[in-house]
């Protein structure tokens, strides 16, 4: 049973439905339980916005082939006799501590840390459970506060199926990135780079995909919204670089994607950014918030496509560790651990 802290487009919430499907897919009896927030006039309005008139829309937990249901209180929710609860994320790890009184197996998968709710990330990870993290640095994070009580560290991965590189670096051009607007996402530094590209270079194209409104600088044509799946990989495949100027990260998905598209990615230096590049030769690491950095480094690659090769090339040998096969191998280890007597 995985409890999620909500519907959407999040990779967060990505992760545990492509591993709820596999895991189906090798005999497991598998549900998920997810938040369901009040409803507000917004929420309507944006559903009807994103769902019907943008066909490519959906969130992730729709992608699921199996038993969904909504919760607006955890402990109204019917689990089986010995069903392991995995909650996903702070909110929904933090929920666990409400069914103390059940024998269940249970485990908090760790996706990063909430730095914008210290209070949060503190109340949960004090919890008694085993932990789930995603990245080497979370470690030391949930040792602060538990002890280090770490079950296993398991890094997500890239369905090569789906995110695949089909055009050369001759064939591409530009820069892109996610576009948001949470400040984990860093938005001050992407305006900053969008604008100083868009004065001084207006000749290079910037691409860039969210889930709101368009930045400034961006044309029209170059910015997709709540995009599918295959808009999103030919929107990498049709791009030189990829930008990942985060403050905070938990392990970040779109560099897997981006890599195994082709791109020469230059990300921040957060969450597990450390943990896939190794900087200068399958990708760039950079400070966070450094705009300068990053314009140097964009121009760098831009103006050297022989680099861009040789960082795709070193890219791809990465991409091919981080497989969601290897992951759901380790996540049912560590079923398998919580489950023992």
């Amino acid at each position: 049973m995985f409890v999620l802290p909500g519907r959407g487009r999040a990779g967060g919430l990505r992760v545990p439905v492509i591993q709820s499907n596999l895991l189906k897919e090798r005999g497991h009896d598998v549900r998920i339980y997810y938040h369901r927030k009040p409803f507000r006039f917004v929420d309507g309005y944006r559903y009807v916005n994103s769902h019907l008139f943008r066909r490519d829309s959906h969130d992730w937990v729709s992608e699921f082939r199996g038993e969904a249901k909504g919760f607006r209180n955890i402990e109204q929710c019917v689990f089986d006799d010995g069903e392991i609860i995995i909650g996903i994320g702070m909110w929904a790890s933090l929920q666990l501590g409400k069914l103390a009184n059940l024998g269940n197996p249970k485990i908090q998968y760790i996706h990063g840390q909430t730095s914008w709710d210290v209070g949060l990330m503190k109340e949960t990870l004090k919890l008694p459970y085993p932990k789930i993290i995603i990245a080497e640095y979370l470690r030391n994070v949930v040792s602060e506060y538990d002890g280090g009580n770490v079950l296993a560290l398991i890094y997500n991965g890239v369905d090569k199926n789906v995110y695949y590189r089909y055009r050369d670096q001759e064939e591409r051009d530009g820069f892109g990135m996610i576009y948001q607007r949470h400040p984990a996402k860093d938005p001050d530094t992407m305006n900053r780079i969008i604008d100083r590209f868009s004065k001084e270079y207006p000749e290079i194209p910037i691409r860039c995909f969210g889930f709101g409104d368009p930045p400034r600088g961006i044309r029209k044509e170059n910015y997709r919204r709540y995009p599918s799946v295959d808009a999103v990989r030919e929107m990498y495949n049709h791009t030189a670089v990829w930008v990942v100027p985060s403050r905070t990260e938990g392990f970040s998905l779109v560099i897997l994607e981006a890599m195994a598209c082709g791109c020469a990615v230059v990300a921040t230096d957060c969450g597990a950014a450390r943990e896939v590049i190794d900087d200068g030769e399958n990708g760039f690491l950079v400070n966070v918030g450094d705009t300068q950095g990053i314009a140097d480094k964009v121009r760098l690659l831009l103006g050297d496509r022989g680099l861009r090769r040789r960082i795709g090339r070193n890219a791809l040998e990465t991409v091919g560790r981080f497989t969601w096969e290897r992951n759901v191998t380790e996540l049912e280890r560590a079923m398998e651990m919580v489950a023992s007597p």
